[in-house]
């Protein structure tokens, strides 16, 4: 509530000890996307706060940004490798 400063919900050490380096909604605002410090990115479930999936990173270096292309059914990441990298979004979770 962000008149009485009170959490509705909160992911806590979504990476361990690695630094959350960025987040993003997909167009339902029903899964969010994380991304680390160390090149990896967690989907989550919004709603409850379950782990959906984890993309390995194919680069050990930040993710700044994650955009979900529903119509493309793509979600893509760019980070400090200078790379932007694809996920086909199969939207099964």
């Amino acid at each position: 509530d962000i008149e009485t400063g009170q959490r509705t919900n909160q992911l806590s050490n979504v990476f361990g000890e690695t630094e959350l380096t960025t987040m993003a909604l997909d167009a339902t605002q029903r899964r969010l996307f994380t991304g680390a410090r160390n090149g990896n990115i967690k989907v989550w479930n919004f709603s409850n706060g379950h782990c959906l999936k984890n993309l390995p990173a194919d680069h050990a270096t930040e993710v700044t940004a994650i955009l979900d292309l529903p119509e493309r059914r793509q979600i893509l990441s760019v980070g400090w490798s200078r790379t932007i990298t694809g996920y086909k979004d199969t939207n099964d979770i």
